[in-house]
């Protein structure tokens, strides 16, 4: 009868949906907002090559600061014959000569070599300005990352629910049609909601995984991360001040302006 292929179609959706479940893998770690946003900027791969410009800018500024500083230099010249030559008993050229020299210079005026280690100066300021931006973008997808593991996990409760009133309501309508009190239509109608409903979960319950393995990603954890607790935000005590002194990516434009005028002066 029609009914029961509905059952065993229903049924079916059933085995299918569980499979896809177990196929998929458990979070390795769960982690709390705060964790989640220091374990990324401590563990991410992209905050530690930002810090490696630092290092790079620092040896530029030694290099233009060697310029402008004392600078000793120093020459030995040994020169060694096969004899020496003498002339009426005395030594003319001596078989070994030792002739040596040092000269020790200090730049009074280097304009260029003081310009060149003012933008070397600028270059370690804008290194340090990239890794603390790179650090807020991290941080914010790292929270964004665990605020969709928490709204996904709440549309699955939600698609859960649905599906369970769908299925309730399809083997409502199927009874009524073995008893004869209900129409053919009616139970096509519920168990073709049941279907969607499911469907809805699984495309949910993907969403969900796709959030806690970039969740993973980001905490750089061998796996998918899940959220352990619903974070609590609170306005900073200086909400109302210029977004220039909050902002790090802000700064950073502001100084490579600053950097890019320096040069052009």
């Amino acid at each position: 009868m029609w009914w029961s292929r509905a059952s065993a179609v229903v049924a079916l959706n059933l085995a299918l949906a569980t499979s896809l479940s177990a196929q998929t893998p458990a979070p390795v770690i769960r982690v709390t907002f705060k964790e989640a946003i220091d374990r990324a900027i401590e563990k991410n791969p992209t905050v530690a090559a930002a810090a490696t410009g630092i290092l790079r800018a620092e040896g530029l500024i030694r290099q233009a600061r060697s310029a402008t500083r004392v600078q000793v230099s120093g020459n030995v010249t040994t020169t060694t014959l096969n004899t020496g030559v003498e002339f009426d008993g005395a030594v003319v050229t001596p078989q070994n000569q030792i002739t040596a020299s040092i000269t020790v210079d200090q730049p009074i005026v280097a304009a260029a070599a003081w310009a060149r280690r003012a933008q070397a100066q600028d270059v370690k300021s804008l290194s340090e300005l990239t890794v603390a931006d790179t650090r807020r973008q991290i941080a914010l997808a790292t929270a964004d990352a665990y605020l969709m593991i928490l709204g996904e996990r709440r549309v699955v409760d939600a698609d859960l629910r649905a599906r369970e009133t769908a299925k309730a309501h399809f083997d409502l309508a199927t009874q009524l049609e073995q008893g004869g009190q209900g129409s053919r239509l009616n139970a096509l109608r519920a168990q073709q909601q049941y279907s969607i409903d499911d469907g809805l979960v699984e495309m949910a319950r993907l969403a969900l995984y796709r959030a806690q393995e970039a969740l993973g990603v980001l905490i750089a954890v061998d796996g998918p991360a899940d959220a352990a607790d619903d974070p609590v935000f609170a306005l900073p005590p200086d909400a109302a001040a210029p977004l220039v002194g909050l902002r790090t990516d802000l700064k950073l434009f502001a100084r490579q302006q600053q950097a890019a005028e320096r040069i052009v002066n």
